[in-house]
């Protein structure tokens, strides 16, 4: 099962991340988040080429596409995370303007069994999604809230595209994780976030090594 670790701007628990058995550190350059980075300031964290963690970043809701990836290249982006309410016509566009080389993964905000049974066809168009809870509120942060979803109703997702788990995932989900990666054979990862932190934008590596030695990492 892959983990990608997202939120992170503590430039020491960043060098413990890279070296432990995690597949995606994720740097969120969103305006409303307590975790945004500048551009300058993710290339500044990262490590490109000697790290065992691939880079993620996040955007929400339409920020300029000629942003996103000049981001992407000087981050050397494996994937840039789109985590609002974006169109497929703006996805479209943003693959024309990134490296073949770079996915795209897609966020779906999830509250109810029809948000998943609804979720749209983004076969050929993303490479991953991400199940994370929906916000109380339109308008409201997406992501790291630490607010879970009811985990059963992916066994109902029937779509193309393989998908992370994220949402309030704790510590002691780890075995639940487990489960529920079984039951649903699309199911490759899990996105951990706030039930992580020391404070914002810093995790607790201890807790993190814990989860990854139970999921079997």
């Amino acid at each position: 099962m892959q983990v990608k670790v997202c939120g992170n701007s503590d430039p020491q628990t960043i060098a413990e991340l890279f070296k432990l058995e995690i597949d995606f550190l994720g740097f969120i350059c969103v305006p409303l988040s307590p975790r945004c980075l500048s551009f300058e300031q993710v290339e500044a964290l990262v490590i490109p080429g000697s790290a065992k963690a691939k880079t993620v970043v996040v955007f929400q809701n339409e920020q300029e596409i000629d942003e996103i990836a000049r981001a992407a290249k000087e981050v050397s982006a494996s994937a840039i995370q789109l985590h609002g309410a974006e169109p497929v016509e703006y996805i479209e566009s943003l693959r024309t303007k990134l490296p073949p080389e770079v996915a795209i993964w897609k966020a779906i905000s999830i509250s109810t069994l029809e948000d998943v049974q609804n979720v749209p066809d983004y076969c050929g168009l993303v490479d991953r999604i991400l199940f994370d809870t929906r916000p109380e509120q339109a308008g409201d942060l997406r992501g790291g809230t630490g607010k879970k979803f009811d985990w059963n109703f992916l066994t109902s997702y029937e779509g193309g595209v393989p998908f992370m788990l994220a949402g309030g995932i704790a510590p002691e989900d780890a075995r639940a994780v487990v489960e529920l990666s079984i039951r649903c054979p699309l199911m490759i990862g899990v996105d951990l976030n706030s039930k992580f932190e020391l404070g914002p934008g810093k995790k607790d590596t201890n807790l993190i090594k814990r989860f990854l030695s139970e999921i079997g990492k």
